[in-house]
């Protein structure tokens, strides 16, 4: 019969530091893998923060820019009161001609009126004579 193969303690402790440090090289392979993961995601994500964050300023300026341009485009305070000013001395100029108008038609209706009462009145007079006569 042979033998059972002896392991000295020596041997027994070298192959358990072996295993042991074949151990802690895989855990720190795999932690170092991980920790690239993640940093690679963390620049990703960095990455697509910063796109979106630049596409977010760009639409801001834009709409800060239509904005400016809007209230370019209104018209100021001082132009629209001159503006009301003029309206309303146009309008009264317009009141004042209309008043005019209207007085020179209601004296031209009101001499008409006379001037036919007046040839009525002529007419009479004149029937009157006719039949009068003695």
């Amino acid at each position: 019969m042979s033998e059972p193969d002896t392991v000295t303690l020596r041997e027994y402790v070298e192959a358990l530091f072996e295993a042991a440090d074949k151990a802690v090289k895989a855990a720190l392979a795999a932690q170092e893998r991980e920790t690239a993961a993640a940093f690679l995601a963390a620049e990703k994500a960095i990455h697509k923060s910063d796109v979106n964050a630049e596409k977010w300023r760009e639409n801001a300026n834009e709409w800060r820019a239509s904005m400016l341009d809007r209230e370019t485009k209104f018209a100021s305070r001082a132009e629209m009161e001159a503006e009301l000013k003029a309206t309303r001395v146009e309008i009264a100029s317009l009141k004042e001609r209309l008043d005019t108008i209207a007085g020179r038609a209601g004296g031209s209706a009101a001499m008409w009126g006379y001037v036919v009462g007046g040839f009525a009145f002529l007419l009479l007079v004149l029937n009157l004579m006719k039949a009068w006569k003695p």
